[in-house]
């Protein structure tokens, strides 16, 4: 029990402040909580926790006639209290987080989300901060299955909590997309948008298969998410990120969706740009068409030269 609280305070402490700069409302809730020193009512929390488990656990076994004799654990293993109290409190910090996204469906947000807050800055803010925790509760989700012992196999109640860490997981992935769903509604593609999010969804895959293994051990997972990623990442080749930002960029703009379009960015993408580049060049706008101009003049005129075979490419050829 003393192992898992002294992991479980380390771990805490990243994720919490991870979770606050993710998201306004919870940041919020924490601020909720007044000003003062924590660290003796904490303490004497997990004291008295420590303390009740022992007292419940030694009751149980006089109760039950059990002998005095700790439970064997497999090298390399821990026990799984040890895992039971580290996933206890972060499904504890878990929920109070899903507490605090009730207020963006309670109407004006109840006091949690700052006044005046702009829409902008909430699709901006965590996304980042969502996919490390992401990552992190998958990797607690994994050392808590690995590493705890019971005969072979995990316990129904390490199971279970790990379960509750994987959908919340989902939870995160989903928001995070949704956040930057509503940043690229607003102001278009970049090729890191495009592939952070092609991140986000085989993160959020990759959950779906952990949560799978929980209950399913002869899973090789590993290797579904190593072919997993390997498959995305050659369907992302094959799209030509750089054409599908020009693509949605321009169109966007041309159809009054975005209120404007960054050309000189544009500008740095692949060849498969050019010819929505060309959809500018006739744009009443003259800091639309202006560098909409230079850049296409700079693509003829540089003919489209590569110096070795390692700089050539399809769209390079049919441009």
């Amino acid at each position: 029990a003393i192992a898992g609280l002294g992991i479980a305070i380390p771990v805490l402490a990243v994720m919490l402040p991870l979770l606050m700069r993710s998201d306004a409302a919870f940041e919020g809730l924490v601020e909720l909580l007044p000003e003062r020193d924590w660290t003796e009512p904490f303490l004497s929390l997990a004291a008295g926790l420590l303390a009740a488990w022992i007292f419940l656990s030694r009751a149980l076994g006089l109760h039950h006639r059990e002998k005095d004799s700790f439970l064997p654990v497999r090298p390399g293993r821990v026990s799984p209290i040890t895992t039971g109290i580290l996933l206890g409190a972060v499904c504890g910090l878990y929920l109070a987080y899903l507490f605090s996204q009730l207020a963006y469906f309670s109407g004006g947000f109840s006091g949690i989300l700052p006044d005046g807050y702009p829409i902008a800055e909430y699709a901006r803010r965590g996304f980042f901060e969502m996919a490390w925790l992401c990552a992190i509760n998958l990797g607690i989700i994994a050392l808590g299955i690995g590493l705890t012992s019971g005969k072979g196999k995990s316990p129904l109640l390490t199971k279970l909590l790990c379960l509750f860490v994987g959908i919340v997981t989902l939870f995160l992935v989903v928001s995070a997309s949704a956040k930057m769903f509503i940043y690229i509604d607003a102001y278009g593609l970049t090729r890191l948008r495009v592939l952070t999010e092609v991140i986000m969804i085989w993160l959020g895959l990759s959950t779906i298969i952990v949560c799978v293994w929980l209950f399913l051990p002869k899973l090789a997972y590993m290797k579904i998410v190593l072919v997993l990623a390997l498959v995305m990442g050659a369907a992302v080749g094959w799209a030509d990120v750089d054409t599908v930002v020009a693509r949605y960029n321009v169109n966007a703009y041309l159809s009054g969706k975005l209120a404007t379009v960054d050309v000189n960015y544009l500008g740095t993408l692949g060849s498969g740009a050019t010819p929505y580049i060309q959809k500018l060049i006739d744009d009443p706008n003259a800091k639309i068409y202006v560098p909409a101009r230079v850049n296409t003049y700079n693509r003829e005129d540089s003919g489209n030269a590569v110096e070795d075979f390692r700089d050539w490419n399809y769209a390079d050829h049919i441009s």
